[in-house]
């Protein structure tokens, strides 16, 4: 998760209703689009009103527009005009190297909070739109979270922590258990949101546990070449080191909570760094 500031996204939804004509030609979708301007308005209030009040996700749907001819709003949202040219530049911008939904190390694409097939009117506000991975396409129909970027500064802070527990090695392997757990510091409405958002999309929608059980093996079992080891450190050097991996991963997103830095934060906890330097000690005694 990142909060989506002015600085990535800054657009007026109201002004741009505001700027559509009725039009001259046959362009049915924009004419729909015009008709309907003084219900999304209201469509946009509610939608702030409910994000702001941790309860997107029982946003009522707005029935007369669903039944007017939802799919003018989605050729609009797919063709857009000059009142909503910004949906181009926002895609094009936000090819980035992290999923504001889950955490993952990519976004490909820019994809809609509520589905535009539920929410038609949503289709092209710009509040609604978040770069995300294939974790938003998976949840298809399904509203997985009222977890909105575009309105919760908390996104910034550390969202989520992987716990990670050693239990000891057999046949040379080493067995582990871990579990991503929620970092509860801020207020309990939105202690309970973050916790919804992991549990019914991070986990339900991504690949983030097959992510870091990989992760968590690669590096446990030979974190000489995991970590590119190449002499004898201290464990103070130790930490430093997968400090820096966490400061890298954090920065290249803008982020403490893209995949890889919520990993390397794991590997910090005190018996798991112990453990990493008892094994590289063997190598480098």
């Amino acid at each position: 998760m990142k909060y989506i500031t002015k600085d990535i996204l800054d657009v007026d939804d109201f002004l741009n209703l505001e700027k559509i004509k009725k039009p001259h030609d046959n362009h049915i979708h924009v004419k729909t689009v015009y008709n309907f301007k003084n219900e999304l308005k209201i469509s946009y209030i509610n939608y702030i009103f409910f994000a702001k009040k941790y309860r997107l996700k029982d946003l009522p749907v707005n029935s007369r527009i669903k039944i007017a001819d939802k799919k003018s709003f989605i050729e609009h949202y797919e063709n857009p005009k000059k009142f909503s040219d910004f949906i181009d530049k926002f895609r094009h911008d936000n090819r980035s190297g992290f999923c504001y939904m889950c955490g993952a190390l990519s976004a490909g694409t820019l994809d809609h909070l509520l589905p535009k097939d539920e929410y038609p009117d949503f289709s092209f506000f710009s509040k609604n739109l978040i770069p995300s991975c294939e974790c938003n396409q998976n949840k298809k129909k399904n509203i997985s979270s009222g977890l909105n970027p575009h309105f919760y500064q908390e996104c910034d802070n550390e969202l989520y922590y992987l716990d990670i527990n050693i239990n000891g090695i057999t046949n040379n392997q080493i067995s582990y258990t871990f579990e991503i757990k929620v970092k509860k510091i801020f207020s309990n409405n939105f202690n309970e949101l973050i916790e919804y958002h992991l549990n019914n999309h991070i986990l339900k929608f991504s690949d983030i546990e097959n992510y870091m059980k990989n992760q968590c093996g690669r590096i446990l079992n030979n974190p000489i070449q995991a970590l590119s080891i190449r002499k004898k450190i201290t464990k103070s050097q130790l930490i430093e080191k997968v400090e820096d991996l966490y400061f890298i991963a954090k920065n290249e997103a803008g982020s403490p909570n893209r995949w890889d830095a919520v990993l390397y934060r794991g590997l910090l906890k005190r018996s798991v760094i112990s453990y990493i330097f008892n094994e590289i000690h063997k190598q480098y005694p």
